[in-house]
């Protein structure tokens, strides 16, 4: 299956790197989808309780930070 432009590996793709600390990582694209269907459904629930769009905004960005520093703590452990 071809990936979609701007994608260098289709949706389900097997993914193997090697780190700077010659670590070899594996996984799955299925977990970016998961994530972005999650980021949506959490979307429609602040939608539906009436919270500001500053409020959504400030929200997704302390949760994708908060990603992002766990993300980088598992892979130094």
């Amino acid at each position: 299956m071809a990936a979609p432009p701007g994608e260098y590996f289709s949706v389900g793709s097997q993914v193997s790197c090697r780190t700077c600390q010659e670590q070899q990582l594996q996984g799955e694209l299925a977990s970016k989808a998961r994530t972005e269907k999650e980021e949506k459904l959490s979307q429609a629930y602040a939608i539906s309780a009436g919270v500001s769009l500053e409020g959504q905004q400030l929200f997704q960005t302390i949760h994708k930070t908060w990603q992002l520093a766990s993300e980088l703590f598992e892979a130094m452990v």
